[in-house]
């Protein structure tokens, strides 16, 4: 895994976006422990934004719905 360091001197995009940091520490706009919230922040809200993760279901609980599916599938077909 590449360091922060080692991104920074070979990702083109990278450099951008802590050259920005930088920017906004010498102009006094944020502190460096406000980027490190808001990197955090960004971080979460991106992820609360994503689809939900599919969740994986007991073999048990499985084998009951579909028990139910077929049950009520059957009711239906009845006259």
């Amino acid at each position: 895994m590449e360091t922060p360091r080692t991104k920074y001197y070979h990702d083109p995009e990278y450099h951008q976006l802590v050259d920005t940091m930088i920017g906004c520490i010498h102009k006094c706009h944020y502190t460096p422990s406000e980027l490190r919230e808001a990197a955090l922040l960004a971080s979460i809200l991106y992820e609360e934004q994503q689809l939900p993760k599919r969740v994986l279901i007991p073999p048990n609980v499985e084998s009951a719905i579909n028990t139910l599916s077929e049950w009520t599938d059957a009711e239906e077909k009845k006259p």
